[in-house]
């Protein structure tokens, strides 16, 4: 992974903190990629 990609994503989990949902289903997404 990229330092670009792994920055973009911390971006997006700082700003769906609040949503945890959402952030699951991004880690679960991530997982299928794999």
């Amino acid at each position: 992974m990229t330092i670009q990609v792994h920055a973009v994503i911390m971006e997006l989990s700082y700003r769906m903190i609040r949503d945890r949902r959402l952030i699951r289903v991004y880690i679960m997404g991530l997982a299928r990629n794999r």
